[in-house]
């Protein structure tokens, strides 16, 4: 069995102007890739590098998002992205449980040691930064093979009253495998408006946990025959 997810955010403690490509301030940038994307409100930041408290080598209003202004304790969520029409392949950075299942974090692979018939579930956090509607769809593969009749679609709303619109999709599948094998979850968007997105604690009258990219969850439930 083996659990795994993608659950990066902080805070902004500096504010950002629209058009400002310097260092953006944060608590702090633990748990992010050294390289990658970010989201604040709704506009996705493109950067090259991190240090402790900083994201360097900025790109502001990616992916069809609109730059914008942003407040010192403003929350800061990581966000996966892909080219309109190109698959990619999800990366997961923290293990919750592994036995005999294991993550590779720089890979998004996960490999399965033992023969048998498993039970393969995931979730992912869709967000469109766009100004219309998109289309995303997240499906499994086994060492680089689409695994058939394992793919989910959604249409998700544009970006709106500050927030971008979301959508959660989800597969659950058993699916065989043999010893050693690679299972990995990939996706892809119709216009490429589209992020899979950490969500971090909202606090507004009441907390709300933090919402992961993805969660994905490998259990034996047979013996190879």
């Amino acid at each position: 069995y083996g659990s795994f997810y993608s659950d990066d955010g902080t805070l902004l403690t500096g504010d950002i102007s629209t058009n400002s490509t310097t260092p953006i301030p944060v608590t702090s940038t633990t748990g992010f890739r050294t390289a990658g994307t970010i989201f604040i409100g709704t506009e996705l930041i493109s950067y090259t590098g991190v240090t402790a408290t900083t994201f360097t080598g900025i790109t502001r209003g990616v992916q069809g998002s609109t730059k914008a202004n942003h407040a010192t304790g403003d929350s800061v969520g990581s966000a996966q992205i892909t080219p309109a029409n190109t698959a990619a392949v999800i990366l997961m950075d923290t293990t919750t449980l592994s036995n005999g299942v294991t993550l590779n974090t720089a890979t998004g692979e996960v490999t399965v040691v033992n023969a048998g018939t498993y039970n393969v579930t995931f979730s992912i956090q869709a967000s469109n930064f766009g100004n219309d509607y998109d289309d995303v769809v997240a499906w499994i593969a086994v060492d680089g093979t689409n695994v058939a009749s394992s793919a989910s679609y959604a249409t998700v709303s544009q970006a709106h009253a500050g927030h971008p619109g979301s959508i959660i999709l989800t597969v659950r599948i058993d699916q065989p495998f043999t010893a050693g094998q690679k299972l990995t979850i990939k996706w892809t968007t119709l216009t490429g408006t589209i992020a899979l997105v950490t969500v971090p604690i909202v606090t507004n009258g009441i907390q709300i946990p933090q919402s992961p990219a993805i969660i994905l969850s490998v259990n034996q439930i047979a013996l190879a025959p």
